[in-house]
């Protein structure tokens, strides 16, 4: 997984390299995790890895702060990945943030 961090209020993307000081407003901001690429091995699939990868990346990435699943955007997903993605938010959020 290659997650990214975003302004929504912003065309480009802000990769922020984990330098987490930056991040210390992070639940003042409109800003997103985003990820870009997210894979795992067909053997391993149904086992919530990709789910677990997703959660510590929302609840650690920013020090101090939790992403919440709306903050959570997907890079261009194939119909697999949004269907992932919609099982991963399950009734969290009504939409799923994308973004290319």
């Amino acid at each position: 997984m290659t997650p990214s961090i975003f302004d929504d209020d912003k065309e480009n993307m802000l990769l922020l390299d984990n330098k987490r000081e930056k991040l210390e407003n992070a639940t003042k901001c409109k800003l997103f995790l985003g990820v870009r690429l997210l894979w795992v091995h067909p053997a391993h699939r149904r086992r919530k890895v990709a789910s677990d990868l997703i959660d510590v990346a929302r609840k650690t990435f920013a020090y101090g702060s939790e992403f919440a699943f709306s903050r959570v955007a997907f890079s261009q997903p194939t119909s697999d990945g949004l269907a992932f993605a919609r099982s991963y938010i399950d009734g969290q959020e009504e939409n799923i943030a994308t973004y290319t």
